[in-house]
């Protein structure tokens, strides 16, 4: 008799389904692994609205995994079961020059386990041995989980070739922006500033021991925690037309913006700013596998504060619910994970 296993997926907007699916084989280079946290992404909650620019159901989400190595195919090495691995969620080609240099993010035939690839909502997962990253055991799970998030933090700091010594703004105190504003830390930034109207989110910044400002407060006031300086360097994590064009505002002359969120609504830009202060503008898409493996060294190695920011977790079946949290200001989510299995 075939094995099946549980599966959540989006068939349409606004709906979350399960259905038993058939065990894929596993084949050369294949591995086979329990997932044990899914991390629900502010891009998955968009995807459920119809509100993605790019990505729409129908499709199985998934891409912030952790979980643990079940069975091994032929030609696999290093991996064994019992290991507890994340995924690497995106594939390049690995044939242009993109790829040849690292920057899958930017290959033209890019796909992305959780979007246009299945994503890994299931029981069991089936996934090329390529797209894992061993942990050392013992990294607990529900931080596991976070590397990917976590890569694309440690991406947009390196799109400008690092930040030491710079006074950073960071719009939007989600998940992304909270790891943004850590690794800015990490990286030796002068001063890190998060600013963002809820004062859950201010609060689960301050547990992370990062700096806050209430926009509601008027921009000319944000100098004050840059000693009347303008911030050289701001990433926009918002996702609102707002944290732009604050961001655009406040950095100093010849300063930089980066570009992190995903943007439900587009955006009117001043681009007056742009030009009359001659800024910097960089777009920053997912991350490299050097990114992705030093995300998961820092997790290792325990050097961020992840636990504040995972707030709520929901069972297999709770998908909708994980998704109602998200979108919620009231619920005070952050990270909301989806336990796939009890382990710890």
């Amino acid at each position: 008799m075939e094995e099946t296993v549980r599966q959540a997926f989006v068939p349409e907007v606004g709906r979350v389904a399960y259905r038993d699916v058939a065990m894929p084989a596993l084949g050369p280079g294949m591995v086979s692994i329990r997932p044990a946290r899914i991390g629900i992404c502010g891009s998955d909650v968009h995807v459920f609205k119809g509100e993605h620019p790019i990505v729409s159901p129908p499709l199985v989400q998934g891409h912030e995994v952790s979980g643990i190595v079940v069975a091994v195919g032929p030609k696999v090495e290093g991996l064994d079961p019992g290991d507890v691995v994340v995924i690497e969620p995106a594939i390049g080609c690995g044939q242009c020059s993109r790829c040849r240099q690292g920057l899958i993010a930017r290959c033209e035939s890019l796909d992305f386990i959780g979007g246009n690839l299945e994503g890994a909502a299931s029981e069991r997962f089936v996934v090329p041995a390529a797209q894992l990253v061993r942990m050392r055991p013992g990294t607990s799970l529900d931080d596991a989980a976070m590397t990917e998030p976590l890569a694309c933090a440690v991406h947009a700091a390196r799109r400008l070739g690092g930040v030491a010594g710079q006074d950073v703004l960071v719009t939007g105190g989600g998940p992304i922006g909270a790891l943004v504003a850590q690794v800015a830390k990490l990286e030796g930034a002068r001063q890190v500033v998060v600013s963002d109207p809820s004062d859950g989110r201010r609060a689960i910044l301050a547990a992370c021991d990062v700096a806050t400002f209430d926009p509601r407060a008027g921009l000319d006031q944000l100098s004050e925690h840059f000693e009347g300086r303008g911030p050289g360097v701001a990433f926009e994590c918002s996702g609102a037309e707002a944290g732009l064009d604050a961001c655009l505002k406040t950095v100093a002359r010849g300063g930089s913006v980066v570009i992190v969120a995903v943007y439900a609504v587009p955006p009117r830009t001043d681009m007056i700013s742009v030009q009359d202060h001659e800024l910097n503008e960089y777009g920053s898409l997912m991350y490299t596998w050097e990114d992705f493996r030093k995300a998961a060294a820092i997790i290792e190695d325990g050097r961020l504060r992840l636990r504040p920011l995972q707030t709520h977790h929901v069972p297999f079946d709770g998908w909708e619910q994980g998704y109602a949290l998200i979108d919620d200001p009231a619920s005070g989510a952050m990270k909301v994970l989806v336990d796939i299995t009890s382990d710890g």
